[in-house]
């Protein structure tokens, strides 16, 4: 497979990275079965995914899976699409023109999409780990990301995810620095340099 750059979405309730736990001595991953779940639907809707992804040793008989763009440095887009209550919908029955109000309304945010357990920075952890070995070697090769939760509003609002992984060129990787930040995003001391972060006035 030659292209440098997969978009996709899944369907499904987007879920935060758990850290690892303890039981009996033993240490396990509660995360383990939605990132194998995740992992299966991100797979499924490949294109030529026989082609790439497996490796066969002359034999034949032994399979080494292998991930899409190897390890490659990664530009990563993200939208998670969160699955909206009930409440939301005319007489709490989800479905296409069913919402209350049209958008996006703090009457309807109830602290869910900015609170509820759901970090965006585990939500993209979450996924970025359950691509490892799929879409990258490891998850260390991302060195952009972006990433965005909203409710969903696709079908009956149950949730999904959105994403783009596009491999940077030589030239990009060597730039990555440059422009990220606004003009107005960064403090300038006068010195051209960017000082420290005390804003005292002294």
């Amino acid at each position: 497979m030659t292209s440098s750059k997969i978009v996709g979405s899944v369907s499904g309730r987007p879920v935060p990275l758990n850290r690892h736990r303890t039981s009996k001595g033993f240490v396990y991953n509660p995360s383990a079965k939605p990132q194998a779940s995740l992992k299966d639907s991100v797979i499924e809707g490949m294109e030529n995914y026989g082609d790439w992804r497996m490796a066969y040793t002359e034999s034949g008989e032994d399979l080494r899976p292998i991930s899409l763009f190897g390890g490659k440095v990664i530009d990563l887009k993200l939208v998670f699409r969160l699955r909206r209550p009930r409440s939301h919908y005319v007489a709490n029955r989800a479905g296409p023109g069913r919402l209350k109000v049209k958008g996006y309304s703090a009457e309807y945010d109830d602290n869910r999409v900015t609170g509820g357990g759901m970090d965006l920075d585990n939500l993209i952890k979450f996924f970025m780990d359950s691509m490892n070995g799929v879409l990258w070697d490891d998850d260390r090769q991302v060195v952009r990301v972006g990433g965005v939760k909203v409710w969903d509003d696709v079908g009956e609002g149950e949730g999904g995810i959105d994403f783009c992984v596009r491999v940077l060129e030589e030239d990009e990787v060597g730039n990555l620095g440059s422009g990220f930040l606004e003009e107005d995003d960064v403090f300038d001391d006068g010195n051209g340099g960017n000082g420290d972060y005390n804003d005292d006035d002294e």
